[in-house]
């Protein structure tokens, strides 16, 4: 029987809404109840798309018999994310100047300072993950497709677990940290987070949730067969657990931000074991293919709608509803991905885009 996983796009689309929600941020603070719930409904996209990856990844490489058509598939895979992100790069040139706040960050800057200033922000930054604001997420992705499938066996179980050892224990310190720690080794642990492993941020986040895929993925026939009610149920409690999570974090006063949370990888985790159940390989989404396609788009061009959007707002006051600019960006995201799509039959470069 061929295995399907069109629900798997379905909830691509589903966790690049999820990205929009968190980026154009339609409520209140995440302290208060709406955006508490805000959190444990969206905290589990970024998580999502790397599991994928690293599920479909291992299945694409499963393929590949000798050394050289395996290491020719991962050459091929990255370059094609990485010219996808040069390409985004270039298109928001402007856009990292201005960033979330509309305001051009190099204005104050002169001479020897706006040199260096341009050249780590348009440069140096492109390799870490920030330069047009959310771009972490590919270089992240092409840095752990490296340091995780260049390896096989055992030593890729070890790079596997080892990371995920020191996920979790990011993830604590990332929210608990200003309450376990105290004086030198809270700044210590400060500077840790800024430059390395700030889960939000690092491309070393990407290996331990690849590895989740590459699991799945290694353990498919047995985890499709679990019974799909057991799964549902436990997709509801990680849900409400989400909710606890950030409670507690918040109460104890020791969160640094909420970017990523562990019972948002379980969700996330879990929402691929679903999408993988034996009982939903016989559904077929209509146009799944273009689903996969919109959810890449949608979380790429996302940044430049929704900043775009928030300076017009600025700077005639106008569309001042954030729930109004939430519902703009998703319009204009799709009305972009339908023009586009429909070009790229006739120009074919357009394809690049997503």
């Amino acid at each position: 029987m061929l295995k399907k996983y069109d629900l798997v796009d379905v909830f691509r689309v589903f966790a690049a809404i999820s990205v929009v929600l968190i980026h154009s941020w339609p409520v209140g603070s995440y302290s208060s109840s709406v955006g508490n719930i805000v959190v444990a409904l969206s905290r589990y996209a970024v998580p999502f798309f790397f599991i994928v990856t690293g599920f479909f990844v291992s299945k694409s490489l499963a393929k590949r018999n000798d050394n050289s058509e395996y290491f020719g598939y991962i050459k091929k895979y990255i370059l094609r994310i990485f010219w996808l992100y040069v390409i985004w790069w270039v298109i928001y040139i402007p856009n990292t100047a201005i960033r979330w706040s509309g305001k051009n960050q190099f204005a104050n800057y002169v001479g020897t300072e706006l040199y260096w200033k341009l050249f780590k922000n348009y440069f140096l930054n492109f390799f870490t993950g920030s330069t047009f604001t959310g771009s972490w997420y590919l270089s992240s992705t092409i840095l752990g497709v490296i340091i995780l499938f260049s390896f096989k066996g055992a030593t890729r179980n070890f790079i596997g677990s080892f990371s995920l050892v020191i996920f979790v224990g990011v993830l604590l310190l990332g929210n608990y940290g200003k309450v376990l720690l105290q004086g030198d080794m809270l700044n210590e642990w400060v500077w840790i987070r800024n430059h390395i492993g700030n889960p939000s941020q690092s491309f070393l986040t990407s290996v331990p949730l690849l590895y989740i895929g590459n699991l799945v993925y290694r353990f498919e026939n047995v985890l499709n067969r679990i019974d799909i009610r057991w799964l549902i149920i436990a997709l509801i409690g990680s849900s409400l657990m989400m909710f606890k999570e950030n409670q507690l974090w918040l109460r104890l006063g020791g969160q640094f931000e909420n970017n990523e949370m562990v019972f948002g990888v379980v969700f996330a985790a879990l929402l691929m074991l679903i999408g993988i159940n034996s009982i939903n390989k016989a559904v077929e989404v209509p146009y799944s293919a273009i689903l996969r396609k919109f959810s890449s788009f949608m979380y790429l061009s996302q940044f430049g709608v929704i900043i775009g959007i928030r300076l017009i707002s600025n700077e005639y006051q106008i569309i001042t509803n954030t729930m109004t600019r939430l519902y703009l960006d998703l319009v204009i995201i799709l009305v972009l991905f339908m023009i586009l799509h429909q070009l790229s039959k006739k120009f074919k470069q357009i394809e690049y885009l997503w």
